[in-house]
Parts: C-alpha cells; sequence; structure tokens
C-alpha cells in the first residue's frame, strides 16, 4: 500500500483485518504503544481450554506484534512477574521503540506469572514509559492493560491514576482488556477505561483476547502519522 492510499484508508476509517499488518509506520512521529500484562499469580489457572492464561496471553501479544505496523513504537510492562507478593512490583521489560516483533515476544515467553496485581502502580509506570509528542507532532498515546483480576493493593487507587493521567497527559489514552473477569474485577477495568478517555475489551476466552487485544491495538495505530 503506498502512503497516499494509506492515508486515504485512515481519513475513511478503513481498518485492516484483524491479522494483516498495517502499513509501514514513520517511527518519527508522535503516538505509541505500551502493553501493561497482568502477570499476578492467578495468570497461572487454567483458562478453560486447557491451557494456562499467561500462555493465552503470550500467543494474544505475540499476535498483536504482528498486527502493529512496521517501526510502531511499542512496549510491554508486566506486574506481577518478579516477587510471590508486594505492590511494587511492576517492570518494563521492552522499552517502547520501534516495533521489533521478536523482541516483544521473547520479553513476553520470559514473564512467569507469581505476585500481586499493583493495577494503579503499573499505570502510572506505563505512562512515563511512552514518549512525549515532539515537534508539534500529534498522535495517540495508548496504555493498553490485559488483566484477569482487579487491583489488590488498593494505592494508588486505579481509576483515580487513570483520571489523574487522562488530565494530564495530551493524547493519552488507557484501553483495558478484562480475560474472563466478572463482578468487581470487570467494574474497575470498565472505570479505568472510562476515566482514561479508552475504552473496555471483554476477552471471555483466549480467542476473544487475542481478537480484542488485535482490535484496540490497531485502533490506536491506526491515527499514526505516515
Amino acid at each position: 500500500m503506498g502512503r497516499r492510499a494509506a492515508l486515504l484508508a485512515l481519513v475513511t476509517g478503513a481498518l485492516p483485518a484483524a491479522a494483516a499488518p498495517l502499513a509501514p509506520a514513520d517511527s518519527a512521529g508522535a503516538g505509541g504503544l505500551v502493553m501493561v500484562l497482568d502477570s499476578s499469580g492467578s495468570m497461572a489457572d487454567d483458562d478453560g481450554a486447557g491451557r494456562t492464561r499467561r500462555e493465552s496471553a503470550r500467543g494474544a501479544v505475540g499476535a498483536v506484534a504482528d498486527a502493529l505496523p512496521d517501526g510502531y513504537p511499542t512496549g510491554l510492562r508486566v506486574y506481577g512477574a518478579d516477587r510471590t507478593s508486594g505492590c511494587a512490583d511492576t517492570r518494563l521489560v521492552r522499552p517502547v521503540e520501534p516495533l521489533d516483533r521478536d523482541a516483544v515476544k521473547r520479553a513476553v515467553d520470559g514473564v512467569r506469572p507469581k505476585g500481586d496485581t499493583p493495577i494503579g502502580l503499573s499505570l502510572r509506570k506505563a505512562a512515563q514509559d511512552l514518549h512525549e509528542p515532539a515537534g508539534g507532532a500529534i498522535g495517540t498515546r495508548t496504555i493498553l492493560l490485559i488483566s484477569d483480576g482487579e487491583d489488590n493493593c488498593g494505592t494508588p487507587e486505579p481509576y483515580r491514576v487513570a483520571e489523574q493521567l487522562a488530565r494530564a497527559g495530551v493524547g493519552l489514552r488507557i484501553d483495558t482488556v478484562g480475560f474472563q473477569v466478572k463482578g468487581a474485577a470487570r467494574a474497575q477495568l470498565e472505570c479505568v477505561a472510562a476515566a482514561g478517555n479508552g475504552r473496555y475489551y471483554d476477552a471471555p476466552d483466549a480467542e476473544a483476547l487475542a481478537r480484542q487485544l488485535q482490535r484496540a491495538a490497531q485502533l490506536t495505530a491506526e491515527g499514526y502519522r505516515f
């Protein structure tokens, strides 16, 4: 697809097929994506299809990497992966840099679920992971949170963090994906997305998780400046 055709597709709202990569992106512009992946102990549970939730999430993140445009700034942060307990357990495993699909997949392959669910702190850190727009460039900076449960740390409170980030961050949005969640966990993720100027996506199974992650990531990338 040429640059003129790609731009026309964006203006008219056309989206590529879920499994097909978008056209190459200009890594010098604004915009970017950091995925925040739940790696707490519950991600070791069975997903109902004979795999762990972690294995399903790993495949879904890999599918996102395959579908994003070449060079699109993409990073990966995890929480609950380093200690069996602790509300400071959040780590950037892949910085927000021009997309390296293999590096993203290797990063998620090395994650093992262990600990707690510090969603609020992870959101705050994820906003710092994203680069500020430079030179007047316009683009969407997205935090894409993937979780199978609610924050169990309490401070900072995820909704309040999302609200503060949305007010302070130009072009910043927070999308959330609930993987096999219901009740209070789903309500919290919906509230975080609403406060963060984003959308909530429900994923009741592994197939839906991959589909919803691709959808959220591509809607972010379609506004990238060519």
